[in-house]
């Protein structure tokens, strides 16, 4: 009983606390639904302050869209989409320029495992650094001997002046080239900017040397050029600096423009096939002393051009035209063998030749043009009778002239030419006064039947007064085994002429000197006794 009024007695009094904290009843359903509406009262309230955040935004960026429009163009605000298609297409672009390293490897030839390369091809490739196969030639490098071995049948291709050959990835260790039997041309520019190479082996077939073949090739001292070559390319070997020597052998017919410009040759020796040296073969060599041979049918201009160190030269050219240019420079050139024949001296030949004396320049030239001799040191000039025409300024800028041996008429025709002194003397050519007369000559039949016989031109000409001049006699008619020397006069009896008296005729000239003009032709007729 006890028990039972003390659990009422807690059970009234848990009433009436309860009544105390909710004096208003408060359903659980009720309770949920007043939590939700808040929520989403809540909720719209952040909506509603993000939608206005937004729009004030939205018309920030309208606003700065509108003022960056009006300050633009007319013709982009009409055309939006064109403005930015280039962005997208650099866009585009970009992953393909980060491929652009791959471009720049080192070309290492993948031919190496080439299986179409020949037995002893594919040996020397699997001792090799690389090797492959270009047609019908092929190649391989020995990292080991430094020597890149070209060899095959036929041509070697062309490669453009700047164009990169299949073994150019190897350019700074080549020190040797071995180009093997069988080639029989080296392409151009095959080896141009290898400046390691130091020797060079070129066999007995190959008859060309390309453009370019071994320019700026600057550790090479000397090569070997065989007989089977007759033509050397435009610019083969120039400005390999260190090119000391050089030989050419017999079956060469042609040098090509700066075939050896700009190398270190000091002498050279041209094979009597050479016919034809071309534009500045020789120019800026150091070359000291040349002779060119009479099988040389023509050469450029400016051949030996600024060749500091050449003191000689003989043209026993057969072309009658010295080209322009062609010593212009060669300040330590002091003696000049012209060619028999010549007939022009172009422009600037011995310009700024600065140790060239004296100067004769030989009967038969009748033009010398522009320049010619301009900044030379030269003292003394002679000029023959039969020259017409002299160059502008031919002469001018020589302040060491001090006599001119010269016609009259070509002085006063050509004013412009010269640039004299008032110290110079000019002495004008005088008459050649050259007289001939034909004698008879008297020769043995005991002596004549058995071997040829000669005669002194004294013996058969009379001439006064003495020659002014070197003489030319040439043979007009007369008998076969009875001839007459150009140069000297000497009369020639070959053996086996009957008993009799010959006549020849024979025309007779003088070239003339410092002092007299050339003569007129004189035509005289000799006898010949055979008895």
């Amino acid at each position: 009983m006890k028990h039972l009024k003390i659990t009422s007695i807690l059970l009234s009094a848990a009433m009436c606390a309860s009544m105390v904290v909710s004096p208003v009843p408060v359903f659980a359903d009720e309770t949920e639904n007043s939590s939700e509406t808040q929520k989403i009262e809540e909720t719209e309230k952040e909506d509603t302050k993000t939608k206005e955040t937004e729009k004030k935004v939205t018309e920030t960026k309208e606003t700065k869209e509108t003022e960056e429009t009006e300050t633009q163009e007319p013709v982009k605000e009409t055309e939006p989409e064109q403005t930015q298609a280039p962005e997208e297409t650099v866009k585009e672009a970009e992953p393909t320029e980060s491929k652009e390293p791959e471009k720049t490897k080192d070309p290492q030839p993948e031919v190496t495992e080439d299986k179409t390369l020949s037995g002893s091809a594919k040996k020397k490739a699997v001792n090799a650094a690389a090797g492959g196969k270009i047609g019908d030639i092929e190649w391989s490098f020995d990292k080991t001997k430094k020597t890149i071995t070209i060899s095959g049948s036929g041509k070697m291709p062309d490669f453009g002046y700047n164009e990169k050959t299949p073994w150019d990835g190897y350019k700074d260790n080549i020190e040797k080239v071995v180009i093997e039997k069988g080639i029989t041309y080296i392409g151009n520019s095959s080896f141009r900017k290898y400046t390691k190479i130091k020797s060079i082996s070129i066999p007995s077939s190959v008859t060309t040397i390309g453009e370019y073949a071994f320019e700026y090739c600057e550790s090479l001292t000397s090569v070997t050029i065989p007989g089977s070559v007759t033509l050397i390319g435009l610019d083969a070997f120039s400005k390999c600096s260190n090119l000391k020597s050089v030989k050419l052998n017999e079956g060469l017919e042609k040098l090509d423009y700066g075939a050896f410009s700009s190398t270190a040759i000091t002498e050279i020796s041209f094979p009597k096939s050479l016919k034809y040296i071309v534009n500045f073969a020789f120019s800026k060599t150091k070359l000291k002393k040349v002779v060119v041979p009479d099988t040389v049918k023509g050469m450029g201009g400016g051949v030996f051009m600024n060749c500091k160190e050449l003191e000689s030269i003989t043209l026993n050219t057969s072309d009658d035209v010295i080209s322009y240019n062609m010593f212009n420079g060669c300040t330590k050139l002091k003696s000049v063998k012209f060619p028999a024949g010549l007939v022009k001296i172009e422009e600037g030949v011995f310009k700024d030749c600065t140790s060239l004396v004296s100067i004769t320049v030989p009967y038969g030239v009748t033009t010398i043009k522009y320049d010619a001799f301009k900044g030379s040191s030269i003292k003394t000039v002679t000029l023959p009778s039969t020259v017409e025409t002299i160059g502008k300024d031919a002469f001018k800028n020589c302040a060491n002239l001090m006599r001119v041996n010269v016609t009259f008429e070509a002085y006063m025709n050509n004013l412009e030419a010269w640039d004299l002194s008032p110290a110079a003397k000019i002495n004008f050519l005088k008459n050649n006064p050259l007289k001939v007369k034909g004698k008879t000559a008297k020769v043995k039949y005991s002596k004549v039947r058995k071997k040829t016989s000669s005669v002194k031109v004294s013996k058969v000409l009379k001439i006064t007064p003495k020659a002014p001049g070197s003489l030319v006699f040439l043979k007009v008619s007369g008998n076969k085994k009875i001839t007459i020397n150009k140069t000297s006069g000497k009369v020639t009896v070959k053996k086996k002429l009957k008993r009799g008296t010959y006549k020849v005729k024979v025309k007779v000239m003088s070239k003339g000197n410092a002092t007299y003009k050339a003569s007129s032709w004189k035509t005289v007729t000799f006898k010949i006794k055979v008895k």
